[in-house]
């Protein structure tokens, strides 16, 4: 999966890499881990949060290093924060 999405998503790492924004918003979890990654390698400085767009949390939502979560009930930024730690 990473090898197909380091393929289709050079164009777009390279546009936000480019845009040197202070903040991220990811409403999906596929672009917040692009968005980590590029982080993690000294190409994006932005700070970085995800939207959790879903009424119940799974672990791809859950990503070690993003600055916040913006959820849409209660009960999800509770299970969240069990998922955190």
């Amino acid at each position: 999966r990473r090898a197909v999405e380091r393929l289709n998503t050079r164009a777009l790492a390279g546009r936000i890499a480019d845009a040197a924004a202070t903040h991220v918003i990811c409403t999906h979890f596929l672009p917040a881990e692009l968005c980590l990654r590029l982080r993690q390698r000294g190409l994006v400085e932005a700070r970085l949060a995800t939207v959790v767009t879903d009424f119940d949390i799974h672990a791809m939502w859950v990503q070690a290093g993003l600055d916040g979560y913006c959820v849409a009930a209660d009960e999800v930024a509770w299970r969240l924060r069990d998922r955190l730690g």
